[in-house]
């Protein structure tokens, strides 16, 4: 018999045939046979079932060698792989996706929501520190995120605080002239937004026999009479009665959780107190709030 080196290389066909042994069935009398077997049924034998175009394989009776379609999809116009159910990362593991074409950059879109359940790393690799914001850094083309501190993104504006004082020339004028108590840069469209949050009153002042007679409505502290949201209302009980009488402090939140945007916050009143002699009085008002910048 010559060495099998010494045939030519051909290529297979489906009813070639290829000499083999066949063992018998466990527990018969039967002897090994020499045979032949078909490439065709060679092939059926390491995997049947059928499938569908463009969609990636899986075994669906791995035992018994049979195939079936994945929930893995590509196609090649446009060139996308669709993962028709969740992607899951077992834990301690990492996905890493190199997704860079040549000198350019490819771009991963998501249609829907994203939830990240764990830690979010940056462009280099950091987790960040508690209160740090995120922030795209670099030029034009060539942006990263990075975490970065409020301080050295130059966010300086958290919750604070700010002690204004009202005088009696401006108690006595209320209902002409609001007050200004803080100021915003900007104009509605492109200025400061400001989250008022409350607002600790004190009445000072005040003479026995005199007093004041203010409008039942009480005062406002917005950006405006008018203004639905972002407003703090200070009953007519709490505004300084000017007799003399102390009057403890008295605090109390916004109506609502709102922003309004460049506009100046307000101390007003729907028409000037009614005065009686000279009760010469005060307010002090200790604001809280929140000012997020332009952008």
């Amino acid at each position: 018999m010559a060495i099998a080196q010494a045939y030519p290389l051909g290529t297979p066909k489906t009813n070639d045939l290829i000499v083999g042994t066949s063992i018998p069935a466990v527990n018969t009398n039967e002897d090994p046979k020499t045979v032949n077997f078909s490439v065709g049924d060679i092939v059926n034998l390491a995997a049947t079932g059928s499938g569908t175009t463009n969609t990636i394989p899986v075994w669906t009776n791995g035992p018994n060698g049979v195939l079936g379609d994945s929930l893995i999809i590509q196609t090649n116009s446009p060139d996308v792989v669709t993962i028709g159910s969740r992607f899951i990362v077992s834990p301690n593991s990492i996905l890493a996706l190199d997704i860079s074409q040549g000198a350019g950059k490819a771009l991963v879109t998501i249609s829907d929501n994203l939830k990240v359940d764990g830690t979010y790393y940056d462009s280099a690799s950091d987790q960040g520190t508690d209160g740090d914001v995120l922030l795209a850094k670099g030029t034009s083309g060539n942006m990263v995120t990075r975490w970065t501190s409020l301080a050295n993104a130059g966010i300086t504006s958290g919750i604070e605080t700010a002690q204004v004082t009202i005088t009696t020339a401006q108690l006595e004028a209320l209902g002409t002239t609001d007050v200004t108590l803080l100021t915003l840069a900007g104009g509605t469209g492109d200025g400061e937004y400001l989250q008022l949050i409350s607002a600790s009153i004190l009445p000072g002042g005040g003479a026995v026999g005199s007093g004041y007679t203010w409008d039942a409505a009480g005062a406002f502290i917005s950006w405006s009479d008018t203004a639905t949201n972002n407003k703090i209302i200070i009953p007519q009980s709490q505004l300084p009665d000017g007799s003399g009488f102390v009057q403890g402090s008295y605090t109390i939140a916004a109506s609502d959780g709102e922003y309004r945007r460049g506009a100046d916050l307000k101390l007003g009143t729907a028409a000037d107190p009614i005065i009686v002699g000279t009760p010469n009085g005060t307010l002090t008002i200790n604001l809280t709030y929140r000012i997020f910048p332009q952008s």
